[in-house]
């Protein structure tokens, strides 16, 4: 028989031999301290996160799963899963070393907002897991996530650069008759994708319909596999207007998509489902030989602008796709504007930037969409020269009087001006923002001021007669 000691009063541990005679019991003791205390520092370091110092996602589910399964006394259970939003711009603007510390900093903050008792995990690149053990009530859950968010408001001071980070936070509470870890994680992350998509920088409590509603996007994901050869994705197009003389300077394309049982579908909630499944590179294909052949029924002054998600980029050869439709409609390239967020500056991907480059040797008109809404500096601007911009329509919001001032959007505007690139705003939709923009000295305007999205005989018929001549 072999038994393991603890001999508290030195600390050594002790591995005992037992060995059983007709008349006497051997026993034969050895000092095992060193090799167990060897073995408890590669548990250790095989259930701890490097660079926090907390436990990792090894450690953490080992915890979790014991704590489920020790559940007792009435006590309620929580899980909390968090992410940094915008981590990867983060690394990619400032480098590795900056979002490391992001990271400890973030760990550290976490730490001061729990109970001894309470875990704390580093579960991947930027995602945390908290377990909450024996809350006296549920709502004390929701106490710590807002004190978390709290804790997050603070600047992160970093060297020479000062930060505002925050969380998104999904919060699951532990039934106390369900001990599934793999449910009670399901239920975090379904909560989190919640807040990631609806209010980045606060939380979510997981309910029921949240796990019906995912349910029903996985099935939207698998109709928009069809929605192509079933004809229900048309395009429309809202004119971008100039703010000189009110004529109509190109169209941007949009997508609809009428779902045959659930009607229109926002193009905010399938276009993300088109990224994460890489249907977005068909789609966007599909979208690009439909709004080129368009365009070709327009007079030759109008140009058309076509949205461009990075993950094109990634999932195919953007210019080739580009110089083939081109070729098969006889579009002008220099009558195509390809719309690209910032996120593809920031990201600094050399991919990337090549193809940038290959799009600008097709002639074709690059605009730099959505400016001011990341995490893009102007030293990153300056690293690809696009040809127009376009500003976010929060900037504008705020404008409802003929006094009201946007600071903001008078910089980018004068900056663009400086830098000689036409700007177009969007957004538009009072004629008293429509006049700030021209007082700003904005090329063109864009928004729903000038009407709703109209299909592609509505646009036909906007250029025949024109706007309003009091646009």
């Amino acid at each position: 028989v072999r038994l393991e000691l603890s001999w508290a009063p030195t600390g050594r541990w002790l591995e005992a031999d037992l060995y059983p005679g007709e008349d006497d019991i051997s026993l034969f003791v050895r000092d095992v301290t060193e090799r167990k205390l060897t073995q408890d520092r590669l548990i250790e370091a095989a259930e701890t996160d490097s660079l926090t110092g907390e436990f990792n996602r090894r450690g953490f589910f080992t915890r979790l799963e014991a704590a489920l399964t020790a559940q007792a006394r009435g006590r309620a259970m929580a899980l909390i899963c968090a992410d940094v939003n915008y981590f990867t711009e983060i690394n990619d603007s400032f480098g590795h070393g900056v979002g490391d510390e992001v990271l400890k900093t973030v760990a550290r903050r976490l730490k001061s907002c729990l109970r001894p008792r309470d875990i704390l995990a580093r579960t991947g690149g930027d995602e945390f897991m908290i377990l909450l053990n024996g809350m006296r009530r549920p709502g004390d859950a929701t106490t710590l996530a807002r004190r978390i968010v709290g804790a997050m408001e603070e600047r992160f001071e970093l060297g020479d650069l000062s930060l505002r980070i925050s969380l998104s936070i999904g919060l699951a509470i532990a039934s106390l008759a369900d001990r599934d870890a793999a449910r009670l994680c399901r239920h975090a992350d379904l909560a989190l994708y919640e807040t990631r998509t609806e209010a980045p920088g606060s939380f979510r409590v997981f309910t029921p319909a949240m796990e019906q509603e995912s349910l029903r996007k996985r099935q939207l994901k698998r109709d928009l596999a069809d929605a192509l050869g079933r004809s229900e994705l048309e395009l429309a197009f809202q004119p971008i207007v100039r703010t000189a003389d009110g004529t109509i300077a190109a169209a941007e394309t949009l997508l609809r998509w009428n779902h045959p049982e659930q009607g229109r579908i926002p193009p905010a909630e399938f276009i993300p489902l088109a990224e994460e499944s890489g249907l977005i590179a068909p789609i966007g294909a599909w979208v690009l030989r439909q709004a080129c052949a368009a365009a070709c029924r327009w007079p030759e002054a109008v140009g058309l602008s076509v949205n461009v998600s990075p993950r094109q980029i990634e999932l195919a050869d953007l210019p080739a796709l580009v110089r083939d439709v081109l070729e098969a409609t006889g579009l002008a390239p220099r009558r195509l504007h390809l719309e690209i967020t910032e996120t593809v500056l920031v990201s600094r991907n050399r991919h990337y930037l090549a193809t940038l480059h290959r799009l600008r040797e097709l002639g074709v008109r690059l605009v730099l969409d959505d400016f001011g809404t990341g995490y893009s500096s102007l030293a990153q601007l300056d690293a690809f020269r696009f040809d127009a911009m376009k500003i976010d329509q929060s900037f504008l919001r705020r404008i409802r009087a003929e006094t009201d001032e946007t600071p903001i959007l008078n910089a980018i505007v004068g900056m663009a001006t400086a830098i000689r690139m036409p700007i177009t705003v969007e957004g538009v939709e009072t004629q008293v923002q429509l006049n700030h923009v021209r007082r700003l000295g904005a090329a063109c305007v864009q928004g729903f001021y000038f009407g709703q999205p109209v299909n592609e005989a509505g646009m036909q018929g906007l250029l025949a007669r024109g706007l309003p001549a009091s646009r």
